[in-house]
């Protein structure tokens, strides 16, 4: 029983440190410095990871002047506007063609005037992250928005802390994983235990040295003639030991003087 418990924790340690590395490489996020887009046309802003890797399983996000609301939202693949900055719904795309080399196109539809200035590609993993910055400039507006640049790049661990009251982000919903995993494992040990135990690995042994005890349970009857007792019949039964495998009898007879 001890080797089989021995074997399941050490697998279950070698698959959570694998798991622990994978998480916790690191990377850079670049870009361009800038890209011009005529006003009322598309324009598609780069953001790439250095090294190449898959970002199927991490959080990108596109942010102006605020960490939220967002201009676009891609989390574990899959598109989220529900806290979309209202002047880009239904305008933004992100183009997952490269996105397991880890490179993410954000393409915005008939720029306008207003989308002038800096975006952030933030990417963050369960255990990194990373920001670089691009600049939009729309030619023919009137004017150059100018954005400035949000605090919550320039200390994003400080702008998550702020973050406890809003929506649960990418971050808590890892946490949230974890613990389940956590909960599922160990809930699978017991379960294992259990079975095992029901399946006799962790009964424990007899010792040779102990003979089981007899709990012994006796029944009498007695036969009377006039209102005499002529005789008597004892039976007495109990569990199976080493010593008495047959139930014990005893017959008798009573003589009247």
């Amino acid at each position: 029983m001890a080797s089989i418990m021995y074997k399941i924790t050490t697998v279950f340690l070698i698959l959570w440190s694998m798991n622990k590395v994978s998480l916790s490489v690191r990377f850079q996020v670049s870009s361009t410095p800038s890209v011009s887009a005529a006003l009322g046309s598309d324009v598609e802003l780069p953001c790439r990871m250095i090294p190449e890797m898959n970002g199927e399983n991490m959080e990108i996000r596109w942010i102006k002047s605020t960490y939220r609301p967002y201009v676009h939202l891609c989390y574990y693949g899959k598109d989220d506007y529900t806290i979309q900055m209202p002047q880009f719904a239904k305008r933004t795309e992100l183009l997952k063609e490269n996105i397991t080399r880890g490179i993410f196109l954000l393409r915005i539809h008939k720029v306008t005037a207003q989308d002038s200035g800096n975006y952030y590609c933030f990417v963050e993993s369960t255990e990194h992250h990373g920001k670089t910055i691009v600049e939009l400039n729309v030619t023919g507006s009137p004017s150059k928005h100018q954005d400035l640049a949000p605090k919550c790049l320039e200390a994003p661990q400080s702008c998550l802390s702020k973050e406890k009251s809003l929506p649960e982000t990418s971050r808590d919903k890892h946490r949230i994983i974890i613990i389940i995993c956590a909960s599922l494992t160990i809930v699978s040990f017991v379960c294992i235990c259990l079975l095992l135990k029901r399946l006799g690995y962790c009964q424990p042994q007899p010792s040779d040295k102990l003979t089981a005890r007899a709990y012994t349970f006796c029944h009498s009857k007695h036969e009377s003639v006039n209102g005499n007792v002529v005789g008597f019949n004892i039976k007495c039964e109990g569990p199976v030991t080493e010593d008495r495998t047959t139930p014990l009898v005893m017959n008798g007879k009573v003589n009247h003087t």
